[in-house]
């Protein structure tokens, strides 16, 4: 599955994500935090979006990648929402697309490892292209 995602072969790697939460369905894996982005860079934004919406409460790079869906449509309030939500769920992926690599974690208590920084650092290894692509 990774190797698929690192080749960007979206398509497979989507098709591998699904059989297995078909043969795992509790995904101790955490295959279900690849399978929305995998989708949306096939282009199906429809059902990417309802991943997002499902398990963005859960893992923050998803409120991004749903604020990527809403810019893709052109439904900026939308994505001016998901943004918020994403900004207060890890604001080190903020930072990284506005171009700071390497930001300075806060001296907060991260209340789950996917606020920290080497989650945003992930993130944008993997899915940044296509927030690249926009500008």
């Amino acid at each position: 599955m990774l190797a698929y995602v690192r080749l960007r072969r979206h398509k497979d790697a989507a098709t591998l994500i699904d059989k297995m939460l078909a043969y795992n369905p509790n995904d101790n894996q955490g295959s279900r935090y690849l399978l929305g982005s995998e989708v949306l860079r096939t282009g199906d934004k429809e059902r990417a979006a309802n991943i997002f919406d499902e398990y963005a409460d859960d893992y923050p790079p998803y409120c991004y990648e749903l604020a990527l869906v809403h810019i893709l449509n052109k439904d900026w309030v939308k994505a001016a929402t998901a943004l918020r939500h994403g900004f207060s769920a890890n604001s080190y992926i903020a930072e990284m697309l506005c171009g700071n690599f390497n930001p300075i974690p806060l001296a907060i208590w991260h209340g789950t490892n996917f606020a920290e920084p080497e989650t945003a650092t992930d993130y944008i290894e993997m899915y940044g292209e296509l927030w690249v692509s926009l500008s």
